[in-house]
């Protein structure tokens, strides 16, 4: 496992940062909406601009690690194919220096 503990790239630590902003925020934000509010349907709003001020961060930041995910796994499935095809090229090249060694054995 990564030692970085999932957090991917400088850029998506700078990215967790921002949403550990927010959520903060929606928390003075939440709190500050509900301490004016005379109703509990406007404290229930206030909860919810709140909510709002921190999850549509936190999702667009899981949606950009997960693309930055595939395309790792992308990577790396190119990289196995590689090693793949030059592993099939070895092979082939070994049988034809096998073959080529008993038919000397069989000359001599």
């Amino acid at each position: 496992m990564r030692a970085d503990k999932g957090y991917g790239s400088s850029g998506m630590k700078v990215a967790w940062g921002i949403v550990a902003f927010f959520g903060v925020i929606s928390v003075i934000v939440a709190v500050a909406l509900m301490s004016e509010a005379p109703t509990a349907i406007q404290e229930t709003t206030a909860v919810a601009i709140g909510l709002a001020i921190a999850i549509i961060p936190y999702i667009i930041v899981r949606a950009i690690g997960k693309i930055e995910e595939h395309s790792r796994w992308e990577d790396q499935e190119g990289l196995l194919m590689g090693i793949r095809d030059r592993m099939q090229e070895s092979v082939v090249l070994l049988r034809a220096i096998r073959q080529d060694l008993r038919r000397r054995d069989e000359e001599d």
